[in-house]
């Protein structure tokens, strides 16, 4: 199993000035975020932007998740508040070695994503969330994957 990877971030909650230590999130093995910068690879399903109002007359039938985006080269992004937060502009051929670099970060996180080798220990059943929520936890949300005996 590949270590823990957290960071405080106690200053950040008591100190409203206070600058994150998180420089980098691996959201999955095909996102990685550093800094302004975003990382998709592979293919990303709904690579869409809906209008100000959406659904609307004009969106009938258009469902968004319908849209795939090709990023298996890599997509860049620049999120940050002074970019492109809502990615409309690949930068991934105007920011060549940004992009290599992370391509590389990618592939080195991609090596401690932990797959259980035998899963027999694990026996999980989920449950909708929602179902349990108002059964178990008087409708607030809670852990909604049974281990074991489904306690």
């Amino acid at each position: 199993m590949p270590p823990i990877d957290s960071v405080s971030m106690l200053d950040v909650l008591l100190k409203p000035t206070a600058v994150s230590p998180r420089v980098e999130i691996f959201m999955d093995s095909s996102c990685l975020i550093q800094g302004d910068w975003k990382l998709l690879t592979g293919k990303v399903s709904s690579a869409s932007w809906a209008g100000e109002t959406y659904p609307n007359a004009s969106s009938a039938g258009n469902v968004l998740f319908d849209y795939t985006a090709d990023c298996s080269n890599g997509c860049l992004y620049n999120v940050g508040e002074a970019g492109d937060m809502t990615e409309h502009v690949d930068e991934a051929h105007t920011q060549a070695s940004r992009l290599a670099a992370m391509m590389a970060r990618l592939k080195q996180l991609r090596q401690g994503i932990w797959t259980a080798k035998d899963c027999s220990a694990y026996n999980a059943t989920c449950q909708d969330p929602v179902e349990v929520a108002n059964a178990k936890y008087g409708s607030f949300m809670g852990p909604f994957c049974l281990l074991g005996d489904g306690e």
